[in-house]
Order: C-alpha cells, then structure tokens, then sequence
C-alpha cells in the first residue's frame, strides 16, 4: 500500500526530540514525495533565531484528558514489569522517577487524533514509553540518532529499548558500524528491520557557506591574526570543553599566541545557575592558561553559524559518543580541520576518504593542534577535496529515496 495512492490524509506523530531545526529538513523531503501526510510534534524546540517554527509542516498534538482507559493503561503487563524490575534493581528513587515518566506518557497519550504512524527520535526509555500504548495496526518508526545508542543506560532502559524494538516496523540508524553495534547490543533478531539512512542535512547551511566568498564576511568573533579554533558545538558538558583546555595547557607559548579558542555557548545547558557556574569555571582555566578566547551567548543565525564554518579554522569535536554531527560535517564541507576522537564511529567520513584528524587520547591532542597551528598552510591543503566528498556521501538524492521508502508501506 503507497501511501501515495491514498485519498485520505495518513497522520504522523513524531515523538522524542522536537527540534525543528534538526527534524524540518528530513520532514520536507518527506512530505515533498508524500504529501497526503500530516506531521504533528508532541513537542517543539527552535535552536535558532532565523528557523520559522514550519507552521506550514508541524502541527501541534492536540491536548489530551485523563480517562478510565488512562487508568487501567497503568496495569499493562509491560509498564508492571518496568516498575517491579526498577525497585528491585536500582531503588526506590528511580522506581518513582520511572513511575511517574509512565503515568505522564499514559495521560498525555492522544488516543482521539487515531495517528497511523509513529515516529520516534532518540531512542530511550523515556521517549519510547508509549508505544504499549498503540494500537497493533499502527507504523512503528525507532530512529537512533548516535549517542542514545553508544551511551551506557541502566538494565531498564536496555530491558525496555529491546521491548521496543521488536513492536518496531522499521528501525533506522545513521551507518553501517552503528548498524553492527545495534545488533550486537539489542539482538540480531532485530537485523532484516533495521535500514542504514543518514538523516538528511539543512540544504541552507551549505549553501550559506557557498555564499560566503569575501574576506569581509567574516564572523565578528573571528580574530583575523590567529588560528581561530571551535572547542565543541554547544554549551552542554558532553562537548567536554575543560578536558580540551586542560590538554590543550601543554602548548607551547609560542602556540597559544597564535589561536584563539571560540565556545558556542548559544544552547545546550538549560539550567541558567548551572551555565554561569560553568562559563565561569571555564574562563578561569582560560585565563590561567594564558588562552585568547571569545564565548558565544546569543542564538546564532544560519549565515552566523555559516560565517563560523567557513573561517574557523579548526573544529575540536571529542565527546565520548556521537553518531554523525552535523557540525563536523559542515566544517568538512568548508575544507577546514576537524580534530576528532578515534574511538567515534566516523566509518562513513573514513570510507569516503575525507581528511580529517583523530587522537586516540587527551593527551595527544596539544601534539596534533600544535602541528596543525604551526605549518597551517600544509594542512590546509590537505583539505582541498574534503567538500566534494561530503556532496556526494551526506547531500545526495538517495537520502532522500530511503526515508521516502520507509513511509510507503
């Protein structure tokens, strides 16, 4: 059955992250093949001041009142074994942390809109946990999206993600490595349902980053005499932003009079006390290291983010997992440096011969920047090549036939 073909609208909704900016352009390409489709967002989140909210794609999940069928929801075998399991295993506080991420999702299921698809982003046990609810004749769609599936949850979490998966039609992951790690770790019984798909990329990004060609177009926060360095793509402490500048320490003088470090600190810590506690500690270790640097605070627009691409000679991007960042894509594409973490599974940028840098550990990484800092203009050759390569492996046409094929069913 192509969904195509049908007179009557298939609605579709999308659990788990809520970013508009991440989900807008996979939802556009989608919608472009099928437009009988209705996308709803049980939550939105902008992370840019130039991103419309798509009105015109995204509607709003309709509100939702607690009935008899909410109460006896609370008794499903599944949600009784998640709740026993949780106060034997790991206590009475995640038992009623759990308990109550159950009860939410049961009062705040929409069961009068009868959606046809589910989709869900992030694959965890909070943003999976109503999928008992639905009904057997509803499209399951799991999509990881990297670190949910590198990172070490607890055995709930493993218990209730396995459970998931296998009520799931179709499971989708960014490469093959990732693919392999999933099987391995869920269960091979998952394999024939799973379908290598990288998400698809703002088209916007890249081409703001094209139209950037004079000198003074330059980003205000980019120090023109230095190397100017990115530590990290966001506030959040997954970046690891001290561990980089305490490696960073053994540079020579000599070196460090040369870069400036750059933090983009627009979002990702939503705790207002915790960033200002942290800022605070970064810029003292800054400061005592002798480092130039410049903190980002304000949302950035598209040609911000793409001004930064283009003249930020070199990303640092080392958190302890990830899948495939955009944002190490997008200085790929911008024939810059990126210095990354080898224990990361960057199999697709590898395969495709795209230069980039790896460290094995922290204390390797004063070495590679220092090289990198003081013969630039070697490096940077090197590079030349680098965005044809990301054309033709993350913004080709095929990205977009493989999510089209996972909704026509």
């Amino acid at each position: 059955m192509n969904i195509e073909t049908m007179d009557n609208v298939k609605k579709v909704l999308i659990l788990g992250i809520g970013q508009t900016n991440f989900l807008g352009p996979l939802y556009k390409i989608i919608k472009r093949s099928n437009p009988h489709l209705k996308f709803f967002l049980n939550r939105k989140k902008v992370l840019s001041d130039d991103i419309t909210d798509d009105n015109d794609l995204f509607n709003k999940q309709n509100e939702n009142r607690f009935s008899v069928f909410s109460f006896f929801s609370l008794f499903k075998t599944i949600y009784l074994k998640v709740i026993f399991l949780t106060l034997i295993e790991e206590g009475f506080k995640k038992f009623l942390i759990n308990a109550y991420f159950i009860i939410e999702s049961i009062y705040l299921f929409d069961r009068k809109d009868k959606y046809d698809i589910y989709h869900y982003h992030f694959v965890n046990f909070k943003n999976l946990i109503s999928i008992p609810l639905l009904k057997k004749n509803r499209r399951i769609i799991v999509s990881f999206w990297g670190s949910d599936l590198l990172r070490n949850y607890d055995m709930i979490n493993h218990f209730f993600v396995r459970y998931a998966l296998l009520k799931a039609d179709v499971i989708t992951i960014q490469s093959l490595d990732l693919k392999e790690f999933l099987v391995t770790k869920y269960g091979r019984d998952l394999y024939e349902k799973i379908k290598v798909i990288k998400f698809k990329l703002d088209q916007s990004i890249f081409e703001n980053i094209d139209s950037i060609n004079n000198e003074n177009d330059k980003s205000n926060f980019i120090d023109d005499h230095k190397v100017n360095i990115l530590v990290g793509h966001n506030a959040n402490t997954a970046n690891r932003h001290k561990e980089i500048i305490e490696a960073l320490k053994d540079l020579s003088a000599e070196t460090k009079a040369k870069i400036n470090l750059i933090f983009v600190f627009s979002y990702g810590i939503e705790n207002a006390d915790f960033l200002k506690y942290y800022k605070g500690l970064l810029i003292e270790k800054l400061c005592e290291y002798k480092f130039q640097y410049v903190f980002i605070d304000s949302f950035l627009s598209q040609k911000e983010i793409a001004k930064l691409r283009k003249f930020a000679n070199i990303n640092i991007h080392l958190p302890v997992s990830d899948a495939l960042s955009a944002a190490i894509t997008e200085t790929m594409y911008a024939e810059n440096l990126v210095i990354t973490g080898a224990w990361l599974p960057y199999g697709p940028f590898r395969r495709k011969g795209i230069f980039f840098s790896e460290i094995g550990d922290f204390n390797q990484l004063a070495e590679k920047v220092g090289s990198a800092v003081c013969d630039w203009d070697l490096k940077k050759r090197k590079l030349v090549g680098n965005r044809q390569k990301v054309i033709e492996e993350f913004l080709n046409q095929n990205i977009e036939e493989d999510w089209c094929s996972v909704y026509n069913f």
